[in-house]
């Protein structure tokens, strides 16, 4: 009973030891004079410097999303589809690069066509009341441009082909 008294009480004494943090030099004093300015009285806003998407863009993929840290893009299989303001596009393969802010959507070959030319999943975008089709899409983020190999459109009751 002792033996467990002495542990308990050794052990409770250790427990503030174990919280403590051995401490540092202060380096703040030790900057040569010939230091660069301080960066946050600069005028350029740091953020303003920054590529890549402004918004928010929500995005989904029935297979899986493969998404490269090194080279910053990010690739939807299988029914792929992307929200970006009011613009909603769907393809069975999508592919962002976030450093240009450009996505390239296209569909695959259909398995059962032996001649290889028939597509399934090919880009369906919507924006602003308009739908369109085409075998690939290319849309810039930043611009809000894009480029459509068109198939068949329907707009205003009229067809592009």
């Amino acid at each position: 009973m002792r033996l467990r008294a002495l542990f308990l009480f050794f052990f409770l004494l250790s427990i503030p030891l174990l919280g403590q943090v051995p401490a540092t030099l202060d380096t703040l004093g030790s900057l040569p004079s010939s230091s660069p300015a301080d960066s946050a009285t600069n005028a350029q806003d740091s953020l303003t410097a920054v590529s890549g998407v402004d918004t928010l863009v929500t995005y989904a993929g029935a297979d899986s999303i493969v998404y490269s840290l090194s080279t910053r893009t990010m690739t939807l299989y299988r029914r792929g589809e992307i929200r970006f303001r009011q613009m909603q596009l769907t393809s069975e393969r999508i592919e962002i690069n976030w450093d240009t802010s450009v996505m390239n959507a296209f569909g695959i070959p259909d398995s059962t066509d032996s001649t290889g030319a028939k597509m399934v999943g090919t880009p369906v975008m919507k924006d602003g009341g308009e739908e369109y089709h085409g075998r690939t899409l290319s849309y810039n983020f930043k611009s809000k441009k894009g480029k459509i190999d068109v198939t068949d459109t329907k707009i205003d009751d009229g067809f592009y082909h």
